[in-house]
């Protein structure tokens, strides 16, 4: 019973994926569009009438006494004013983050998009994700099928539809990840902010960090893939057309991702069929790899610590200009 419904939910999601696909890639920039203007209206409002926002400048002005409290009995016992100077800067930059944490972040994550974006541009004009599913589906014909068929040519029918399905899931949901993502950690990112003001509180707000650059490195990850995915499959398209390795490929896609003739899958080309739906589980795999090879791109942030030594080296200067 548990293997029906998970199959059911399986064959539900790629239904779900073809209309998706479908009916929303041409209003998807209008989509991303009004959903990051609400995001950011929504962390307006966040941080400027909410309990969130009495939660988190209670939590900065707690960590703020105490850090200051440690400063101060250092200053009394060992006559030494740089923790202090120190901590106040701390304090100050944590209020000039909140001040203007909106169009910071919303800076960064606009940043890393505009750079997969040029990248992917660059190198594959305005070919669009919906135009390669759609092409990949043209350029390969599979035989009309009915029950007297051969189990070989049926299992090749049935896995091309299944991978070629995969594929547009995966570039679809993998997209608006990267906008659920990005603004999760916008808005989540409101309730780290204090753990910068304490030292010994950095590596929450590392944390964080990392957990918001991930998502604008996936986000040119994403790019790059389906760059890779366009040119793999353009390529392997043609090339199964090919008769004979030594020959010209045969231009079956073209670079901006026009059908110019089919390939044509037979009971006798069955293995080229088989072949094709490899090369489209690789891509499948390409994209949802994306998001792990980010992560470890990204690693541990110690942006606490880069805070940290930035107000250090302030410190240091504004108690040399005072003394």
């Amino acid at each position: 019973m548990k293997k029906l419904i998970i199959s059911g939910a399986i064959f539900l999601l790629l239904g779900v994926s073809y209309a998706a696909f479908a009916d929303v890639t041409a209003y998807e920039h209008s989509i991303s569009q009004l959903f990051s203007k609400e995001i950011a209206v929504t962390v307006n409002r966040i941080l400027q009438d909410s309990e969130i926002k009495t939660w988190s400048q209670a939590l900065a002005w707690f960590l703020g006494f105490i850090t200051i409290g440690w400063s101060l009995v250092t200053y009394i016992k060992e006559s030494e004013i740089y923790p202090f100077v120190y901590v106040c800067i701390l304090f100050f930059i944590f209020w000039f983050l909140y001040a203007s944490y909106e169009p910071i972040v919303s800076g960064f994550m606009d940043l890393f998009i505009a750079l997969g974006g040029s990248m992917y541009k660059a190198a594959m004009g305005n070919v669009s994700g919906d135009q390669i599913i759609e092409a990949v589906k043209k350029a390969v014909s599979m035989p009309t099928t009915d029950i007297f068929d051969s189990i070989d040519i049926l299992m090749v029918a049935f896995l091309w539809e299944l991978a070629v399905a995969f594929l547009s899931m995966a570039v679809y949901f993998a997209d608006i990840f990267v906008i659920v993502g990005g603004s999760l950690a916008k808005i989540v990112g409101i309730l780290f902010l204090p753990f910068i003001i304490c030292p010994w509180t950095h590596g929450a707000f590392n944390k964080w960090c990392s957990f918001f650059a991930v998502f604008g490195v996936f986000s040119i990850f994403l790019k790059i893939t389906s760059i890779i995915v366009m040119v793999v499959m353009r390529v392997s398209i043609n090339f199964l057309a090919t008769d004979g390795v030594d020959q010209r490929l045969v231009n079956v896609l073209s670079q901006n991702f026009t059908v110019q003739q089919v390939l044509t899958i037979t009971d006798d080309t069955a293995a080229i069929g088989m072949t094709a739906i490899a090369y489209v589980a690789v891509c499948v795999a390409l994209v949802f790899m994306s998001f792990s090879l980010a992560k470890q791109c990204v690693g541990n942030i110690n942006a606490g610590g880069g805070v940290s030594r930035g107000a250090q080296k302030m410190a240091r200067v504004a108690i040399k200009a005072l003394l």
